[in-house]
């Protein structure tokens, strides 16, 4: 039985770089036959965070609204965690930004699983973590490695991927390139908090998308993170 997994992001640069690292890590667990991939492109991430207005496409219960229309096994959002989402605009006070979507999310529909994952600070932040500067220099996209820190000031990580490229970096042009390479094992995990999150939603995803396979439906908690 062919299942589909529905990914919603802030981007278009950012489809086919969550496209390709779904299928990779389905691959790479040897789920069978692979699921669909369908990603959902909200054009910013106000459009997520916004309160729901359906006419506007605002709010994250639109998207999930529409990804329902794929009947999908799971649905994993993902977006940056930049300057724009650390302003409590929306939230309410002292509010998490996972738990918050998450919470709105899961009121709008209650029987497909889903995941709310926040990256720190962007997406590229996870090409500067040591293990995947390694992975990327081997595979000569990246010229040198920097064990520093990574810088993720707004704007900073442009200039450092410049460094680290040897050329201007465009996320149309090179995001999923890098994200081809980017690892998938646990020194990733110990690298990055946030891709430690990632894969632990992945490997719960993968649990849902493997039982449908055996025809076993899944329960409302198999997925339920933030």
């Amino acid at each position: 039985m062919t299942t589909t997994v529905v990914a919603v992001v802030e981007g278009h640069g950012d489809r086919a770089a969550i496209e390709m690292l779904l299928r990779r890590w389905f691959h790479h667990h040897q789920v069978f036959p692979l699921p669909r991939v369908r990603v959902l492109v909200t054009n910013g991430v106000i459009k997520i965070l916004a309160p729901h207005n359906g006419q506007t496409q605002h709010g994250v219960e639109y998207w999930i609204n529409k990804a329902q229309q794929y009947q999908p096994c799971a649905i994993l959002v993902l977006l940056d965690a930049d300057d724009e989402c650390e302003q409590p605009t929306y939230r309410p006070r002292g509010e998490r930004l996972g738990p918050w979507l998450l919470s709105r999310a899961r009121e709008i529909v209650g029987h497909i699983p889903i995941s709310v994952v926040v990256a720190d600070r962007c997406f590229e932040s996870w090409f500067f973590c040591p293990p995947c500067q390694q992975a990327l220099q081997e595979a000569k996209l990246f010229q040198r490695t920097d064990r520093a820190a990574a810088d993720h000031a707004r704007g900073r990580w442009e200039s450092r991927l410049r460094s680290l490229m040897g050329r201007s970096y465009s996320k149309a042009a090179h995001q999923v390139k890098l994200a081809a390479h980017l690892p998938l094992g646990r020194d990733m995990a110990g690298a990055s908090r946030s891709f430690q999150k990632l894969q632990q939603e992945l490997a719960r995803l993968c649990s849902v998308v493997s039982r449908i396979g055996e025809s076993t439906p899944p329960g409302d908690d198999e997925l339920d993170g933030s």
